[in-house]
């Protein structure tokens, strides 16, 4: 089985090492480039399973180059986190109006980072979305946003919560039919009925179904404000 392939674009030549040696450490197979060009034709030359980012790089920016891949990869097929120093509010936006995953904040720390890439590649099977159907019972979307609890209501759904290899879970379905009823669908039915939120850092992403559009739309033009820690992303100059 091969190893899934990670792509940095970073232009600082120290961070770039730095980030090299820790998704090889972390297992993963890693092409690196220096700025936001090289990257698309990296990009389209090749299949990854995620993308990270540096806002800031020559010729073109992370912004760009995020939206570039967004025209050919949604956020669920392809996970994108952008690497920043802290960054005005209005860039933060930018980013995740234009589907980006998550953030990394510099300095890069080396124990986080791996376990962070890892949650973005949280996979799921059908039969394990089934076994862990049937152990949920009760609904509670208290942990999400108030951004997506709405949406979820909206929609007339239901999120119900989990732990899955250490991060924070919600598996959201039909307010109308339970978990366990669910959990007898076929496999294609499943991927009708059934959304896997997890939460990789900053925030929360749809991590199943991967390889098509889920149902449910996430809202990502806003900040997940509940969150203690976004603090940590926004520089404090206006």
């Amino acid at each position: 089985m091969s190893k899934t392939r990670i792509l940095v674009a970073e232009d600082n030549p120290s961070d770039r090492a730095l980030m090299e040696k820790l998704v090889q450490r972390a297992g993963y197979e890693v092409d690196c480039v220096e700025d936001g060009e090289s990257c698309l034709e990296m990009f389209n030359k090749n299949s990854y399973g995620l993308v990270i980012l540096d806002f800031i790089m020559p010729k073109i920016n992370g912004i760009d180059t995020l939206k570039a891949i967004r025209k050919q990869k949604s956020p669920e097929e392809l996970p994108v986190i952008m690497v920043t120093l802290k960054q005005k509010i209005e860039l933060v936006r930018i980013a995740m109006k234009n589907g980006v995953n998550d953030f990394f904040v510099k300095p890069i720390d080396p124990s986080e980072f791996p376990l962070r890439i890892s949650r973005h590649l949280l996979t799921f099977s059908p039969e394990e979305i089934t076994a862990k159907l049937r152990s949920l019972s009760f609904a509670d979307s208290s942990s999400l946003n108030r951004n997506i609890q709405w949406e979820i209501a909206r929609q007339n759904l239901a999120a119900f919560p989990f732990e899955c290899k250490g991060i924070k879970v919600c598996a959201v379905l039909p307010a109308r039919k339970s978990p366990k009823n669910i959990a007898k669908s076929s496999s294609t039915d499943l991927e009708e009925e059934v959304t896997i939120l997890g939460k990789g850092g900053f925030l929360w992403n749809i991590v199943w179904p991967r390889h098509r559009k889920a149902n449910l739309e996430l809202p990502r033009h806003t900040l997940n404000s509940d969150d203690e820690d976004i603090s940590e992303l926004l520089r404090e100059d206006g």
